[in-house]
């Protein structure tokens, strides 16, 4: 019986591949492990704990969602969508009772909330590069009693760059 050798390039790819099937065994347990740490310290945190929590989504052209806590910068020409996604301690969809309440706690931008208060767009003073607060507050509890949640918003204004020189030109004249 003759044996062929394998060429080690497949070799090297198997065993590649095995170390990585590993390497993503071992991140999906720190996830777990994470995930488990994080809800024993959030219910240490608190001394009444809360099922929900708040979970920002903000989508600004060309760049990835970003979630709470929420630090944002806006030029003085700019306006920002905020959503409030709300969530369970493990991250399951929930309800709230009653419209969340939007307010500027403090600083000079203004807000233009949604109806049902699970969004608002956050508007950028022209003049005042003051940074902002929003506070954010909901009814957890769906019941008869009042469980408020909340959160807050922090709004860096910055002025917006000239983007051209606006370059006209008068009638011509002899010399």
């Amino acid at each position: 019986m003759t044996f062929k050798a394998r060429p080690k390039r497949q070799v090297a790819s198997r065993e590649l591949e095995s170390r990585l099937c590993h390497i993503e065994k071992k991140l999906g347990e720190l996830k777990l492990a994470l995930h488990t740490i994080t809800t024993k310290l959030d219910r240490i945190g608190r001394v009444s704990p809360s099922s929900v929590s708040f979970s920002y989504k903000v989508r600004i052209q060309g760049k990835k969602e970003t979630y709470m806590p929420l630090e944002v910068t806006l030029t003085n020409e700019q306006k920002l969508n905020v959503t409030l996604s709300p969530v369970t301690a493990t991250g399951k969809t929930a309800k709230l009772d009653g419209a969340p309440e939007w307010v500027v706690s403090s600083g000079p931008a203004t807000l233009v909330t949604a109806p049902d208060g699970l969004s608002s767009d956050i508007v950028s003073s022209d003049e005042d590069l003051t940074d902002t607060i929003v506070q954010v507050n909901a009814d957890a509890d769906l019941g008869q009693g009042v469980e408020t949640i909340s959160d807050t918003i922090t709004v860096h204004t910055i002025h917006a760059n000239a983007s051209n020189l606006g370059l006209t030109a008068g009638a011509p004249v002899a010399k």
